[in-house]
Parts: structure tokens; sequence; C-alpha cells
């Protein structure tokens, strides 16, 4: 039961969460949203999936619209958390800021390496792409074991330690060897096609900038600089002009942050290869583009403040109380923002940062009252084992989905068939209805990558991106 207010045990835990001490509530939080990634990411076939688990066409928001910005409010408050501690331990301010942005360039360059994976502009039938496809598959796997030969466990092996200086001059070496093969033209990458936007791309950004707040400016400045993004972007979208198309509009093509993303990736594109920018869906933006970007920021800022609050040394009662609260709070904000500036996932609009933000703090509120104070919380483990290797998880699933859909051939009758398309209708449609078909293959999906992270967390090897 809860205790009472300033009691020995709530203090206790205050001081504990203070120090340091990990959250279950963090790592089951964490590991819920990326299955739902995985599970809404993944479906046998995208003409039939359950309308809660897509996304909405424009205004409004599902259960999938709710993933991402939980990610995000889980980056601000591991932030608050991890980053905390290091200073408490007495970790100088400049040598942090180093590691959270060569931290955030590994996680925006594997953004950009998973949107050209696994062609990287090669049409299907260059007759390099199996040599591409070796030496790629070299070098991943090389990157895995790599990691592997060095967790902290493995570090009084001396052939772990071999292996480890080998393996790495054999990611260096291969990796050489692809970049001169592009320079003499007999590897010819192309970036005309690569979508430079990307989920890992604004984590790494809003990582980058959390980060950095947290630790060079007090809370008070934390949160005034989260308001005032908010009422910034309002008013960039809702009042500024949109140059070429007249007033300020949330029309799907012809609004600023859609304009904005034309201009700047385009004038990348140009720059970089003197060609435009060859996407197919560029006339309609992108969902993670530059602009929708800086309101994420805010997004990361509420996971931030939660944490702060979580290692104050006030009673439990106090702090689940409070976090519930301005959930609830933010909730009721973003739904009357909505009135003005509609709820929006691809605008990632401020009511939309509102909201979702409410709706992750009373998620995670519940989660913390259940499980780190209560402990009533029952099967937790499952949930857990995804959260510890959670983003290496999300990338290793995305990287597999790529590969299923770049596998094809020609059936029998003529018909193009992807490895991934015959896997649902042999296993899955063949014998069910299209949308529980599509729903279990998803779920089959989910399953496959948490028997691989259930093999991480068994033998203790947590590959932190």
């Amino acid at each position: 039961m809860i205790q009472p207010a300033g009691s020995k045990k709530q203090k206790e835990q205050s001081h504990s969460d203070k120090k340091g001490q990990r959250l279950r509530a963090l790592d089951i939080f964490r590991g819920l949203t990326v299955a739902a990634m995985i599970l809404v990411n993944n479906p046998g076939d995208w003409s039939t999936v359950y309308p809660p688990l897509l996304h909405t066409k424009w205004n409004g928001c599902t259960i999938a619209d709710l993933i991402f910005p939980f990610f995000l409010f889980i980056v601000g408050l591991s932030i608050s958390l991890a980053l905390g501690n290091q200073l408490r331990q007495g970790k100088e301010k400049p040598a942090i800021a180093f590691k959270i942005i060569r931290r955030s360039i590994l996680i925006f360059s594997l953004g950009v390496f998973l949107a050209a994976f696994p062609n990287f502009g090669f049409s299907d039938d260059h007759v390099h792409l199996t040599i591409h496809y070796f030496l790629l598959s070299l070098v991943i796997l090389a990157v895995f074991f790599r990691e592997i030969a060095g967790q902290n466990q493995f570090d009084s092996h001396l052939f772990a330690q071999r292996w480890r200086t080998a393996l790495g001059y054999f990611v260096v070496g291969t990796i050489s060897i692809l970049f001169m093969l592009t320079l003499s033209g007999f590897l010819p990458y192309s970036i005309s096609h690569l979508h430079l936007p990307g989920v890992l791309q604004r984590i790494a950004i809003v990582y980058a900038c959390g980060g950095l707040l947290f630790l060079y400016t007090p809370w008070r400045i934390q949160l005034s600089f989260g308001i005032g993004i908010l009422l910034l972007y309002w008013m960039v979208m809702m009042v500024i002009p949109v140059p070429g198309y007249g007033h300020a509009n949330l029309d799907p093509v012809h609004n600023m942050a859609t304009w904005t993303d034309r201009f700047m990736i385009n004038s990348i594109y140009f720059w970089v290869t003197g060609h435009s920018h060859h996407w197919t869906e560029f006339h309609l933006g992108d969902p993670e583009g530059f602009l929708s970007t800086i309101p994420a920021i805010t997004t990361a800022i509420i996971g931030i403040l939660a944490g702060k609050w979580l290692t104050t040394r006030n009673s439990n009662y106090k702090k689940v109380t409070g976090i519930l609260a301005v959930g609830a709070i933010l909730v009721f904000m973003g739904l009357f923002w909505d009135l003005e500036f509609p709820i929006n996932k691809k605008l990632w609009s401020s009511s939309y940062v509102l909201y979702t933000g409410g709706i992750a703090l009373l998620v995670f509120g519940i989660i913390y009252w259940l499980e780190d104070i209560l402990g009533y919380l029952p099967m937790t483990k499952p949930a857990v084992v995804f959260g510890t290797n959670a983003l290496f998880i999300y990338l290793f699933s995305e990287m597999i989905n790529h590969i299923v859909y770049t596998i094809a051939w020609v059936d029998a009758s003529g018909h193009h068939l992807s490895l991934q398309s015959w896997l649902y209708q042999t296993f899955y449609h063949s014998w069910l209805p299209a949308y529980r078909a599509s729903l279990l293959y998803s779920l089959t999906y989910v399953f496959f990558f948490w028997v691989c992270a259930w093999i991480l967390y068994r033998k203790k090897i947590f590959i932190k991106v």
C-alpha cells in the first residue's frame, strides 16, 4: 500500500530515486512503446489494418499516433534520470556534452543508413549489387559481434578482447574498401533518392537539444523554452504566409512545414548532387520533416521535467499525483488548442504535443504507481526485456522489414512477389480473414523480435546505440 506522506519508506524511496536507481516503470513503458512501434510498422497487408493501428491521414489522433511522441517523452525522461545521475557522480559538463553530441551523430547516421538500406541507390538489376550485399553483410555482422565482444562481462576474457580488436580493424578495413570502390565508380552509390528525414534522425536531433538544455539550463528555462517553441510554431503555421501560395494554411500540400521541407531538402540535394530530390511523395512533405521537428523538442522537455520531478525528495504519493495531475491538464489544454490549431501528427502541431505529452504522463504515472510504488503490476518481464535494448531492437526490426520487401521474384503466373507477401499469403491469409491475418502477422513480428531481445537480455548483453 502507499505509505502516508513523509513516511520513512517514502523518504528512502525518494532518496534512492535521486541517486539514480533504475525505474522499472521506465523500462516497462519503453518496452511497451517499442513493441507497439513494431506492431504498427509491420502489418501483413497495409490495405487491411484495423483503424486504431493506422496513422490518421491528417487531423486527429489514433493509438498509432501516440507511439512516436511516447518514445520522445521517454528520451526526455531518460535524459533527466541518466544525465542527472552522471552530474551527481561529479562528471564534468563538457565531457557529458561531448558524449551527447557524439551519440546524436551516431543515431542520426544510423537513421540515414536505414533510409538507404539495403540497396543504397542501386537498381535491382545492377551488375555489382551482389558484391554490395556481400560487403554490407560483412560490415553489419562485424559491427554486431564487435559490440557483443565489447560488453563489460567479457572484459576479463582474453579471447573476447582479441576478437574485439580484430573485428574493429575488420570494420574499418571493410568500410574503407567500400569507400574506395565508391570513389572509383565500381559501386556507384546514389543519394538522389535518399529519404533524409526519418524517425531516428528526429530522435537524434531531439536528444541533442534536450540533453544540452538539461545540462546547461535550470528547469524554469527548460519549461519556458518548451512553451515558447509551441507558441512560436503556432504563429509560424497559422500566421506567416506560405511563399508562393499566399496566406497561412494547414492544407496537406501547401502549409509552411511542407514548404520548408521541400525548400530545405531540395536545397541540400541540389548542393550535394546538382540534381533535385527524387522521392516519389516529396510534394506531400515529410512526417519527420525539418520544421515539425522543432515542436518535437517540447515533447522531450515534458519527459525531462517529469524526470526532474521524480528525483525530488517529495513523497511517492506526491510524485505520482503530480504526474497524473499535470498529464490530465496537458490533455485538456491539447484538446482546447485543437479548436484553433488541430491535433496533427504529421505537422506535430502544438496541440498534438500537449495532448500526446499529457497521455504519456498519464500512462507512465499509472505504470510508476502500480510497479515502482505498489509492486502490483504482474507479468512485466516481457516489456522489460524489450525496454532494455529498445533502440537496437527497433533498428534491427526495420532492417529485417526492408530485407523481406527487397527479396523478390517472379512467380509461375508472372506476378512480382516479395518475401514479405509470400510469407503473409502462405502462412496467414491462406486460412484467416484479411484483417485478422494482417494483425496476426504483425503480432508474429513482435514475438520474433521479443525472442531476439530475450536472448540478449538473458545473456546480459545490452547494446547501447
